[in-house]
């Protein structure tokens, strides 16, 4: 998992619960962004990173 590689514990819980700001948040958006085709909305939404404007 994305997670693991950066020591980071991934659950729905703990997204919801951070920041959406702090540095772990931002390198998992990186991360499946460059590996996987999905859209910036899709990240901040799975990632808890709030909301994208508009």
């Amino acid at each position: 998992m994305l997670g693991a590689a950066i020591d980071y514990d991934v659950d729905r819980e703990s997204l919801a619960q951070q920041r959406k700001g702090i540095w772990q948040k931002a390198l998992l958006a990186a991360m499946v962004k460059k590996h996987c085709a999905v859209s910036n909305e899709w990240i901040a939404k799975s990632l808890d990173m709030g909301a994208l404007r508009a």
